[in-house]
Formats: structure tokens, C-alpha cells, sequence
């Protein structure tokens, strides 16, 4: 769902939620990531958005990512461990990008950059791959080339 015109008369909010599942038959299980979305113009050449997320695995998933079995622990020197499904993260982000040309109601190439932070929960954050290897603490950040029809 989009709203449109929320805070002024180019920008949009959309709220909604998206689903990944393995379709490989290696791994398994899903996940679940309802979202927030807004986006909005700083000028006729800079646009800006933000978002926020949460995701919700299932337990196949978590235990394929996120369980250290026997074997796993022998040859590792992890803790064994068993994953269940549930919260897995909230994630915020957010990005800028400009128009290469100076008028994004023109179509053409647009370069951007963003970041994303994302805080593990439950088995995400509970395995010993994040707590003695990792960090529940996700840092993403990114550029691009993009181009607007």
C-alpha cells in the first residue's frame, strides 16, 4: 500500500511486507519482513528515503542458518547449538541519490549511496556464530548506478 502527498505533494509512504523462501533444497524455511517505506524529493535533483523493517524466520530457516551441531562444534570449537524460529531482526536505513543530469522528472542516470543497520534477535543473535564470532550489531552500507524510465 502507498500513500502519496503525506508531508508534501511529491513524496509517498508504502507500507508492506515481503516474503523469501528457499528454493534450492539446501537450506529451507522462510522468512517474513513487513516494512515501512518513505521517499521524498530534496530538490529537482536530489531525492531521499528511509526505511524500517523487521523479519520473523521459521524454524527450518533458523535452524539451517543458525544451529552448530555436533559435528559443527567438534570441528569449529563452537558451543553446540540449537536455533528456533521467531524475531530475527528490526533493520532502519536509509539513502540518497541525484540525478546525473539535475532533473529527476526526466528520466536518466541517478548515483546514490545508503545505509542500513540491523539489530539480530532471538537465535539470530543467540548462536554462537554471532556471539563469539559475529556481532548482533549489522552494518550495511552501499552505492549504485541506477537509471529512472
Amino acid at each position: 500500500m502507498t500513500l502519496r502527498h503525506v508531508l508534501n505533494g511529491h513524496d509517498q509512504l508504502s507500507i508492506g511486507a515481503e516474503m523469501r523462501w528457499d528454493i534450492s533444497g539446501k537450506g529451507s524455511g522462510y522468512v517474513v519482513s513487513p516494512s515501512v517505506s518513505y521517499l521524498t524529493p530534496l530538490s529537482r535533483k536530489m531525492v531521499a528515503g528511509a526505511l524500517f523493517s523487521t523479519e520473523f524466520a521459521d524454524s527450518r530457516f533458523a535452524r539451517f542458518n543458525y544451529d552448530v551441531t555436533p559435528a559443527g562444534s567438534a570441528a569449529s570449537g563452537l558451543p553446540a547449538y540449537s536455533a528456533h524460529g521467531g524475531f530475527k531482526a528490526l533493520n532502519a536505513g536509509m539513502f540518497l541519490a541525484r540525478d546525473l543530469n539535475g532533473n529527476l522528472l526526466d528520466g536518466g542516470l541517478l548515483i546514490g549511496g545508503g545505509v542500513m543497520y540491523s539489530r539480530l534477535y532471538g537465535s539470530a543473535a543467540e548462536t554462537p556464530l554471532t556471539t563469539l564470532r559475529g556481532s548482533r550489531n549489522q552494518w550495511f552500507f552501499g552505492g549504485g548506478l541506477g537509471y529512472v524510465f
